[in-house]
């Protein structure tokens, strides 16, 4: 699984989408990613777009730094 694949888009500019967008063409995925602080909470629109890419069944996370592992290992990939 070759990390340098992966491309990132951010969208975080326009009101309400996601931060990054990750598509790694070989492992054929794509992840939505909102990045919050420890603290942080979704607004409403942010929550819109969670919730209408949830019911689509793309992979969709929001993460903070407490979420490190989890992080690594849904980037690593299933083995």
């Amino acid at each position: 699984k070759d990390a340098d694949a992966a491309f990132c888009v951010s969208t975080g500019s326009e009101k309400g989408k996601v931060d990054w967008v990750l598509f790694h063409p070989e492992m054929h995925r794509v992840l939505f990613i909102q990045l919050k602080s420890a603290k942080g909470k979704d607004k409403p629109e942010q929550q819109e777009w969670l919730d209408a890419l949830g019911r689509s069944k793309a992979e969709v996370y929001v993460w903070r730094p407490r979420d490190q592992d989890a992080i690594e290992k849904t980037l690593k990939g299933p083995n």
